[in-house]
């Protein structure tokens, strides 16, 4: 009995463990949006397949691209509106596929204006 209690606490660890490695936004408080509202927060590790996730924070055009990094994601292009500055980025740990107009794949936004960081996936909802 005490064999099967170690082996299914060290299944858990690692089941959770693994969960946290794959789950791209873990170490983030991010937001869940839908219809671009803010619906509930992420909770952890999991958030379905379907939702928008929003993560927003300070800091500078660098910080975004390391945030960009941590979620392993690859900028497909850049473009700007105004003051604000918007990276569309792929990352194959993110949930949720979009395509621009040419066929070109993303599914994580970032926006940076004035010193204010968005990230989403696989759109940014919401204001930026």
């Amino acid at each position: 009995m005490k064999k099967f209690t170690t082996v299914f606490i060290l299944l858990v660890l690692c089941a959770v463990g693994v969960a946290v490695w794959f789950s791209p936004f873990a170490e983030f408080d991010a937001k869940v949006y839908r219809d671009n509202v803010a619906v509930s927060s992420v909770d952890g590790i999991c958030y379905a397949e379907d939702a928008c996730v929003r993560y927003d924070t300070d800091g500078d055009e660098n910080r975004m691209y390391a945030i960009l990094k941590k979620l392993r994601a690859d900028v497909v292009f850049t473009a700007a509106a105004g003051d604000v500055f918007i990276v569309y980025a792929y990352s194959d740990r993110v949930c949720g596929r979009c395509k621009t107009a040419d066929g070109k794949t993303y599914n994580v936004m970032a926006a940076y204006r004035n010193g204010n960081i968005s990230v989403g996936a696989p759109t940014l909802q919401g204001s930026y």
